[in-house]
This record gives C-alpha cells, sequence and structure tokens, in this order.
C-alpha cells in the first residue's frame, strides 16, 4: 500500500468516526495547529502555512478517536458550538488548568507505519 493511500484510509476513517459522534455527549479540546491540515498529514507550501485553534470532538470513552471539526457532519459541528458557547462544562475533555506540560491531551499526528 502506498503512503498516500494509507494516508486517505487513515483520514477515511476519522470522517467514519466523526459519523458516530453524539454531540451530547462528546468530549472536546482545542489545540494550535495547521488550519489546512489539522491532523498533519499532508506536506504544506509555505503559502499554505496557518496556524490557529482547531477543535476536535470524541466519543466519551478515553480510547475513542480524535476527529478534526471539519469532518464531523454539520449538525454534530453546530451542537457542538451550541454547548460550547453555551459554557457547558461537560464538554471539555479537561479542565485545561489542571493540565502539565508533560501530559499532552488530544489528537496525535498521522505518521506512516514504520516497516517490520
Amino acid at each position: 500500500m502506498t503512503e498516500d493511500l494509507e494516508k486517505q484510509n487513515w483520514l477515511a476513517t476519522r470522517r467514519e468516526t466523526g459519523i458516530r459522534v453524539d454531540p451530547a455527549t462528546a468530549k472536546v479540546m482545542w489545540t494550535y495547529g495547521q488550519i489546512l491540515d489539522p491532523y498533519g498529514v499532508h506536506d504544506l507550501a509555505p503559502e499554505e502555512d496557518c496556524v490557529g485553534r482547531v477543535y476536535f470532538a470524541r466519543s466519551p470513552e478515553p480510547d475513542a478517536v480524535w476527529v478534526a471539526f471539519y469532518d464531523l457532519p454539520e449538525i454534530t459541528s453546530d451542537r457542538l458550538w451550541a454547548r460550547i458557547d453555551a459554557r457547558d462544562p461537560t464538554v471539555w475533555e479537561r479542565d485545561y488548568n489542571e493540565l502539565s506540560q508533560e501530559e499532552p491531551v488530544g489528537p496525535r499526528p498521522w505518521s506512516p507505519p514504520t516497516a517490520p
């Protein structure tokens, strides 16, 4: 399988997972990242470099996959934004005031599988 196909499959998994995210119970986090490539999958040209807040959601299970808001159905992201705007404290993954620098939270960038 080529690396391009692996990336496409990996991204498709995120979109498929996003369909199943329940906005009433989902957890949300944000980080600063590439707006055009929230997962860090693509090699962006210098003119495409644009860093900003990127929001991710997942089901409440701790091992659930993080999905960029861009990959959620519009109705799901709209409902999550409504929870955020309403200041629903249960929407956030963690209280960010309690996180330490050594304890990363959220999605990890895509990386190609290593050969055995």
